[in-house]
């Protein structure tokens, strides 16, 4: 996949200065949920993807990765590096955004007059959003407008409308919401078990850490993988859960075994229940016991083999003690757990698309400048975070033997047995130093 940055130097919008930063809404600004933006070419789409002050991505399910309002436009003022400020809508805040792409303020009336509200011109001036305090059951995308209250950002020009307080606006962010969906099928009734094979839970998690794409589904079920929002990583774990069982109450009992769950879940009473019906609504088939894979010969090939060791990386991975991974006595704050997590993470996923099964062991090359663009984080932390995960005895590190080729990581895959890793780690004494 390729991804070009434009550069910004000369195409910042005007709606992005600083006497439009000041005209932003007052409440907004005291919520630490702004990201910086800027204009990326990905897939040959013209798109807009978010980031931190430091350059680095931000992520609207990652609270880390967000900044207050000062340091956001501190960072906006003074680097040219970046298009314009955006704000996150979450779990944790009361606000929600209603985008309407390609209108004008006299087009889109009813609704600006419905929702009297903060209201803004979209950075490339045609569009309009709408800031209102609402909670929706799930984020609604459809050619007449979107809206939002979680696991989005809106970009936040100042380019006012309406100068308007964001105001509650339940009511008509309901109406709204069922009017962009007004065209859609209406889910089917419950399915409480019917021709649903009789699986236990454990069953269940079994067959489809045993599936071919097993490991796929490890890296889901332990709240990683690679998606747009978290209502997406949630539809994709329920479809592939509904494959083995349609009993909706059982797809939701596996799910909420698994590190995928938020508060959302419990905050919007039809939330999960409507990811449910959605992922068993859209299946075109399902799994007979007659289809039951056959372990043995599942491991028999190297591909069965590479599979096993990503899925027993997933599941370390998952249950480890992250936290605990610090620096020495002599230098405390040299690495931070959850940083030798993300860069773990990265690996396991590189080693489940181009790995080679190696006796015990999977091997992966990949540069180290991929790693940290992948893991989101600098040059130096990856050089860091190989050496105590090295210390930590999850990986071995091959320098490269030619110059221009990336080095090759050896991840301790536990394909004929299950590595054991000692709760309380190894001594790093011995890797003390950068990277």
């Amino acid at each position: 996949m390729s991804v070009t940055v434009y550069s910004t130097s000369h195409n910042r919008a005007d709606a992005a200065l600083s006497p439009q930063h000041r005209r932003l809404p007052e409440d907004l600004k005291q919520d630490p949920s702004w990201v910086l933006w800027r204009f990326v070419e990905r897939d040959g789409r013209r798109t807009k993807e978010p980031y931190q002050v430091n350059h680095r991505r931000a992520a609207t399910d990652n609270p880390a990765t967000w900044a207050t309002f000062e340091a956001a436009v501190e960072a906006c003022e003074r680097d040219d590096f970046f298009d314009g400020l955006g704000f996150v809508f979450h779990d944790a805040n009361p606000y929600a955004g209603v985008d309407l792409d390609d209108t004008t303020e006299e087009q889109a009336r009813e609704w600006v007059d419905r929702f009297d509200s903060y209201t803004e011109r979209s950075p490339s001036g045609t569009g309009l959003h709408i800031i209102i305090k609402a909670s929706l059951p799930q984020g609604t995308k459809r050619k007449s407008g979107e809206l939002y209250s979680s696991g989005r950002f809106f970009t936040m020009t100042g380019d006012v409308v309406r100068d308007l307080p964001v105001r509650d606006a339940q009511d008509v962010a309901d109406m709204y919401y069922r009017y962009l969906r007004r065209n859609d099928r209406t889910a089917p009734a419950p399915r409480t078990g019917g021709d649903t094979p009789d699986l236990e839970d454990a069953e269940v998690l079994r067959l489809l850490e045993s599936a071919r794409n097993g490991h796929v589904f490890a890296m889901i079920y332990a709240g990683a993988g690679d998606f747009p929002s978290g209502s997406e990583r949630d539809l994709s774990l329920a479809s592939r859960i509904a494959f083995y069982t349609q009993d909706e109450a059982q797809v939701e009992r596996v799910m909420r075994g698994s590190g995928c769950v938020r508060a959302k879940w419990n905050k919007h009473r039809t939330y999960l229940r409507d990811t449910i019906r959605k992922a068993t609504s859209g299946l075109t088939n399902t799994y007979t016991p007659a289809g039951v894979t056959n372990i043995d010969t599942v491991r028999a090939s190297k591909s069965g083999e590479l599979q096993a060791g990503v899925r027993e990386m997933v599941r370390r991975w998952w249950d480890y003690d992250w936290a605990r991974v610090k620096g020495t006595a002599e230098k405390p704050n040299w690495m931070r757990g959850h940083t030798c997590r993300d860069v773990m993470i990265v690996l396991i996923s590189e080693a489940a698309k181009y790995g080679r099964v190696s006796g015990d062991n999977i091997e992966v090359g990949i540069g180290r400048r991929k790693l940290a663009l992948l893991a989101a984080t600098s040059l130096r932390t990856v050089h860091k975070s190989v050496r105590h995960l090295q210390a930590e005895g999850w990986l071995e590190f091959r320098p490269p033997k030619d110059d221009g080729k990336p080095g090759v990581y050896v991840l301790g895959a536990g394909l004929h047995h299950v590595l054991g890793i000692p709760t309380e780690g190894r001594d790093l004494e011995a890797v003390e130093g950068g990277g």
